[in-house]
């Protein structure tokens, strides 16, 4: 089986785009990681990372749901698997191992497989982990997020916007299409969330794009310090779901 990761990255973040590739060659050097780099410069020494197998590049941000996006009919036609998302400001340690989930995604009704993180080194630390894998409607990216072809294909079918949430609309388009998404908390890795750089600043240009109310609905917060004031929603969980998402998604999964 044939299985990558795809990473996208904003120039501001070399110096965690670099750690992250070091620490993926260090603990998965079999694989080979499909880059999406926005707003680095010609000569940034991240082109020339040997973990790197493929890559597209774009002046400046264009957001982390349509880079992923514009990655993954790339992946496809490359004859991959299995892809594994993982963001820029990552670093896998030595209790990370992505196989299970990879390995889980394959299984027929199954779609994202998350999974578990720490921000910090010292945080991460004090969990144990547990080789089980658990339901969760919605997934963040966490520790990373593994899913199959054929999920990368449902996840296409969709519309291309700037979603405030990427991961969220992503699980909710898998979990409408009657996949179950899990959580496998046996895979640690630090992840070292609300880092500056990064999709924050592409957040506060404009108002972003939020999953179909029908389905998820928006929490308001009264205030994130340094987001637009148009953006100011809580990050989704499972509970945000709708009556009608549960029953699209019961309906479709009988017909799987």
């Amino acid at each position: 089986m044939k299985w990558g990761i795809l990473l996208v990255t904003t120039g501001d973040r070399e110096v965690s785009m670099l750690t992250a590739l070091d620490s993926i060659a260090k603990y998965h050097p079999a694989a080979g990681v499909t880059a999406v780099l926005q707003g680095y410069a010609p000569d940034s020494p991240v082109y020339k990372h040997p973990q790197i197998v493929d890559s597209l590049s774009y002046p400046e941000g264009i957001g982390p749901h349509s880079a992923r996006i514009a990655a993954l009919p790339r992946m496809i036609g490359d004859g991959y698997d299995a892809i594994v998302n993982l963001d820029d400001d990552m670093e896998l340690v030595a209790e990370t191992d992505l196989r299970p989930s990879v390995l889980r995604s394959q299984v027929k009704g199954i779609g994202l497989v998350g999974n578990n993180w720490r921000r910090t080194p010292e945080m991460l630390a004090k969990v144990k982990p547990q080789r089980v894998f658990k339901n969760q409607a919605i997934i963040p990216t966490g520790g990373g997020l593994a899913y199959s072809r054929s999920t990368a294909e449902v996840i296409l079918d969709g519309p291309d916007l700037d979603y405030l949430f990427d991961d969220s609309e992503w699980s909710l388009r898998a979990y409408l299409s009657g996949l179950e998404n899990q959580r496998y908390q046996g895979s640690l890795a630090v992840h070292r969330i609300m880092g500056p750089g990064g999709r924050h600043g592409w957040v506060n240009k404009r108002k972003r794009a939020l999953s179909d109310a029908r389905y998820i609905k928006p929490r308001i917060l009264k205030d994130i310090p340094g987001r637009a004031s148009e953006n100011r929603y809580g990050i989704p969980v499972s509970r945000d779901l709708t009556s009608e998402a549960r029953a699209v998604h019961r309906r479709n999964r009988a017909n799987l």
